[in-house]
C-alpha cells in the first residue's frame, strides 16, 4: 500500500508532457488526480473540491504561480502544494517560501 493511494491530487501544469507523467506516477502508486492546464482552471476546480495535494509548474503562461499560491492560501486552503519546474528561478523560490 502506498502512501499517496486514495489521496486527492490536482496537478497543474500547462505542459502535457509533465502534466501527464505526473498523473501517471501519482496513479500507478493509487492516487486520484485531476489534471488542469493553468492556475485560472485550478481556482475554478478549487472552488467546489478539496484535495489532499496540489503540485504545479513554476513556469506557466496566464497566472503566475505566486499568484495561483496567494489565492489558495487567501481562500482559507491550506492544502500543501509541491511547485515543480525543470528550471531554478531563485527570486520565485524565496518568494514560495
Amino acid at each position: 500500500m502506498s502512501i499517496i493511494e486514495g489521496k486527492k491530487i490536482l496537478i497543474v501544469d500547462d505542459k502535457l508532457g509533465p502534466r501527464e507523467s505526473i498523473h501517471m506516477i501519482l496513479k500507478g502508486q493509487g492516487a486520484i488526480t485531476l489534471k488542469v492546464e493553468n492556475g485560472e482552471q485550478a481556482l475554478d476546480i478549487l472552488k467546489n473540491n478539496e484535495f489532499d495535494l496540489i503540485t504545479t509548474c513554476l513556469h506557466m503562461p496566464g497566472m503566475q504561480v505566486i499568484d495561483l499560491c496567494k489565492e489558495i492560501r487567501k481562500w482559507g486552503i491550506t492544502t500543501p502544494l509541491v511547485v515543480i519546474s525543470g528550471r531554478l528561478d531563485m527570486p520565485i523560490v524565496e518568494e514560495l517560501k
